[in-house]
């Protein structure tokens, strides 16, 4: 009689008839099978003998197809480009423009707008930092920016969602001829001006998204690679065909070519980047998140409506232009943009 221990009669706690497994038995072998043993098994579609994506066979050893979440060989990215007919987003890998839903496919990377925002590859530049006095080498990864500044109406709704900030000063209380946007109902598709570093913070953070850095912001307004002078290019000089400027040619109202403040965005289309960032000289100079002066002043980039450029003095509309505020200042000459990491 057993006395039940390791012998022929244990128990092996399956149902009568049943046996432990961890795999497929291979038709062709005889051996066990699985996924990335080079032999096609019962259930397995395929078996290249790997279990990577990006190929013939998927990591789970079935045919890729255009909507099985994973990267074929004939796809540009996940489940679009290539042998997809979906193309693929703003952000996505590419091969050829044809693979972009903007038909712009920028060094391997879909580039164009969404939801407001262009997306701009990473790089590396040289540029002047003028509070330490010499030339730094700035690496800037991949990033999404907003196409225009912050509006009005968009921050407003901020504030009737409960998460950002009326400005202290605006439109009402400042008196006539106020060129403080906030309470003007005309004035919705002007850039909101007049508020602080934490109210522009906290306008971004609402929407999923930040404040650029400094360096981010010139990668984008140099045209990248390009090293432009201005965001348009190396000229012509700076005039109202290209940014909200003061115009000195008008008698009267001359500050933001001759509307006396501030401009709708998206108004002067000839300024516009290498990827297309608008109202990035003039209107109104912008916020970063970038600190300088043993961290008690921020960057600003750009410039605003006031700008005057003359007897060929551009320097306030070329993209490495700085200036620096105090977290807590607020201007009318003053907005900002948000941005996303990739």
């Amino acid at each position: 009689m057993s006395s039940g221990g390791g012998g022929p009669e244990a128990s092996s706690g399956l149902p009568s008839g049943e046996t432990e497994s961890k795999g497929s038995v291979s038709e062709s072998t005889g051996t066990l099978g699985s996924c990335g043993d080079n032999v096609t098994d019962p259930g397995e579609e395929c078996d290249d003998g790997n279990t990577d994506n990006g190929d013939d066979c998927t990591e789970v050893c079935t045919v890729p197809s255009c909507d099985d979440g994973l990267k074929g060989r004939d796809e540009a990215d996940v489940d679009c480009g290539g042998s997809c007919v979906t193309p693929c987003p703003p952000g996505n890998g590419c091969v050829d423009d044809d693979d972009c839903q903007t038909m712009t496919c920028d060094k391997g990377v879909c580039a164009g707008a969404e939801d407001g925002m262009i997306f701009i590859p990473g790089g590396t530049f040289v540029t002047d930092n003028t509070w330490e006095f010499r030339e730094v080498r700035q690496t800037v990864a991949a990033f999404w920016i907003h196409q225009h500044e912050v509006t009005t109406g968009e921050y407003e709704g901020c504030v009737v969602d409960g998460l950002c900030a009326p400005p202290p000063i605006d439109s009402q209380n400042d008196g006539e001829d106020s060129r403080y946007n906030y309470g003007a109902p005309e004035r919705g598709d002007h850039p909101i001006n007049g508020v602080s570093l934490s109210d522009a913070e906290n306008y971004c953070d609402a929407i999923g998204a930040r404040l650029p850095t400094e360096w981010e912001w010139e990668w984008m307004a140099r045209g990248r690679d390009e090293g432009r002078r201005f965001p348009w290019g190396d000229s012509p000089d700076p005039s109202c065909e290209y940014a909200v400027m003061a115009d000195l040619d008008l008698l009267d109202g001359e500050f933001g070519c001759g509307m006396g403040g501030t401009n709708p965005v998206g108004m002067k289309p000839a300024g516009a980047t290498r990827d297309g960032v608008q109202n990035v000289a003039g209107n109104v100079s912008e916020l970063t998140s970038s600190t300088a002066f043993q961290r008690d002043q921020f960057a600003r980039r750009g410039t605003s409506y006031s700008a005057q450029s003359t007897d060929g003095d551009t320097e306030l509309f070329e993209v490495s232009y700085q200036s620096f505020v105090s977290p807590l200042s607020r201007s009318a000459a003053r907005g900002f943009r948000c941005a996303r990491s990739k």
